[in-house]
């Protein structure tokens, strides 16, 4: 088979991370049979690594037992950490988490209560946007921006959107 771009020469080039990576290797004369092999490699590895994916959800999950075995069982032992000389110190760690505001209701009284407790600023230097919301929202300006006929079109206090070109695999 021919390769249709140049092999990486360095541990460097062998970890290109992402498709766009990949935009500024050389493209020799492409044969439909070598695309074709191309695409099956692809295919392949894309399912090996699905099932990579699946068996590390699946030891996740298995590593959740016994992990809240311990933590309930130092918690009824009214410890906070253990020590056992083949692995070191377990200890029990307390991660706090808490849901974004869902309603437009909620979203008001939380700015209002940063707003009234601290300032503005506090709140543009807090809260973020969800980069999916956000682009969804930008894709939407865009598409109603071009109908309007206005191809020049900004929203102030973004970058220009970037385009990440990725296959798309429909089976038969």
């Amino acid at each position: 088979m021919t390769f249709l771009f140049n092999e990486p020469k360095t541990a460097k080039e062998q970890r290109m991370k992402t498709l766009s990576d990949w935009d500024n290797l050389e493209v020799e004369d492409i044969k439909l049979e070598d695309l074709d092999n191309l695409i099956l490699q692809y295919q392949q590895v894309r399912a090996d690594h699905g099932v990579v994916k699946s068996e590390a959800a699946l030891l996740w999950e298995q590593e959740q037992k016994p992990e809240g075995l311990i933590v309930s069982t130092l918690i009824k032992a009214k410890k906070s950490k253990y020590y056992m000389d083949e692995i070191g110190t377990i200890s029990i760690k307390d991660n706090y988490s808490v849901a974004t505001p869902k309603t437009i209701e909620d979203k008001k009284l939380l700015l209002e209560y940063i707003k009234k407790t601290y300032n503005e600023e506090m709140c543009f230097d807090r809260l973020s946007f969800n980069s999916r919301s956000l682009t969804s929202f930008v894709k939407e300006e865009y598409r109603i921006a071009l109908e309007d006929g206005n191809a020049d079109f900004k929203i102030p206090g973004l970058s220009e959107p970037s385009i990440n070109q990725t296959l798309s695999v429909v089976k038969r």
